[in-house]
This record gives C-alpha cells, structure tokens and sequence, in this order.
C-alpha cells in the first residue's frame, strides 16, 4: 500500500472482483462501482500526480492539486455538455442552408457559434441548457462537499484516541536529516514554528467551541441564515 501511494495508484480491495451469488443487489453494485473507481483512478493521470504529491509534500500542498483535480473535471463536464449543445445548432444551422463564413476577430469565429445566429425558437432550449449548467456545477458541488466530509469523518474515526500525539509527531518528523545548506535548514525552522503556533491556535479554537453554550450557538446560526439569507438576494438581484 505504502508504495501504491507513492506511485498515485488506488490499493484495489481484494474482494472488488468478487461477486458471489451470496451477496445483495446493493452489495454487488457497491462492488462494481468500487472496480470502476479503482480502473478510474488508474487511468486518472491528474489522480496519479495529487496521490505523488501528496505521499511526498503532505496533504496541505496536495489540496491545492485536488482542488485544480476537481475544477478541470468539471470543466471537461460542462465542456462536453455544450458542445453537444452547439453540435445540434451546427446541424440545424447547415439543415437550414444558411450561409457559413468566419467572423473576423481573435480568434475568428465560425458565425453557427455567435450568440446572433441562436435562432428564436431555441430560446428556451438555450435557456435550458444554462440551467442545465448550473444544476450540473451544484451537483458536482454538492458530491465534493459530501465526498470531503465522508473523508474527514473517516480519518478522524480511524485517529480517535490519538489526537494528543499530534505534537510528538511534529517533533519526530518535522526535522529533514539530509539537509546541508543554512538557508534550507532556517526555512525548516521557521515552517516548524509555525506549524506548532498553528496547532496551538487549532487547540484554542477547539476548546473556545467546546465551550459555547447553546444560546452562543443560536447566535451564531442566526447570523449565519441572515448572511446566507443576504448573499442570495444580492445574487438574485444580480439575476433580475
């Protein structure tokens, strides 16, 4: 497993491939979607590079690498979704035998892909499609958000009762022995210092929320609906 993750290869479970007669319809489908996460994330190169970068830098480095993950999978998502979208006006446009020519500008434009040749009957279509857009960003949204919290509630699961080593670890193995050069080995002091004010501000943090009573946590909720309640009149006057 250890060299798994530095190569940025998904550990595959033993029983993947295993569908006895035995097991529940459900059990089975959570098998096969469990075989065809593992074959992703073996032919996912953008995958292979975050596991890399993360078994050699730490997951802090790492999260800006799953982050740029996520977007470009998205990105390709809503890519594909429209040009689905404008191969279906393309056809449409040359059915019509309407003219084709380039529109002179950087880059030049074929006229099928200007928003001027949308005829007005596919006004709701394209409205649709924008929609659509939308709808598929806050699934993709949602199932990160979802995604993250089952991975944060799985690793503190997995490192109850261990949380006060977090300082011993930081002390055997914030140190790099094969450094020679002074200015490496002051950058180092400096990252643990700080690393250690960080987790002395993450322990006041904890402890200052262990702390509030539930009138101070009806506060906050408050708060928080009125700045959501806020957020989203600004965004849909933005709309109107």
């Amino acid at each position: 497993k250890r060299n798994a993750l530095a190569l940025g290869l998904e550990v595959e479970d033993e029983d993947a491939g295993e569908l006895s007669s035995e097991k529940s319809f459900s059990q089975k489908l959570l098998l096969r979607y469990k075989g065809y996460r593992t074959w992703w994330h073996k032919t996912d190169t953008l995958y292979k590079d975050a596991r890399q970068i993360e078994s050699k830098f730490g997951s802090g480095v790492a999260l800006y690498f799953w982050m740029f993950r996520f977007m470009m999978h998205v990105a390709v998502l809503v890519a594909g979704f429209w040009l689905c979208f404008f191969a279906a006006h393309w056809v449409n446009f040359i059915l019509q035998g309407q003219g084709f020519s380039l529109v002179s500008g950087i880059p030049p434009l074929p006229t099928p892909l200007l928003y001027s040749h949308v005829p007005t009957s596919w006004s709701i279509g394209y409205a649709g499609a924008l929609m659509v857009t939308i709808m598929m960003l806050c699934v993709a949204t949602a199932l990160k958000i979802i995604a993250e919290f089952r991975a944060k509630h799985d690793f503190e699961i997995s490192n109850l009762g261990t949380e006060p080593a977090r300082y011993a670890k930081l002390i055997f193995t914030a140190w790099d022995w094969t450094i020679v050069d002074l200015n490496t080995a002051q950058d180092i002091k400096t990252t643990i210092v700080s690393n250690f004010e960080i987790l002395k501000l993450e322990d006041d943090a904890g402890r200052i929320i262990a702390e509030r009573t539930q009138k101070e946590w009806t506060r906050l909720y408050i708060r928080r609906s009125i700045g959501i309640s806020l957020n989203m009149c600004l965004l849909g006057g933005g709309w109107a």
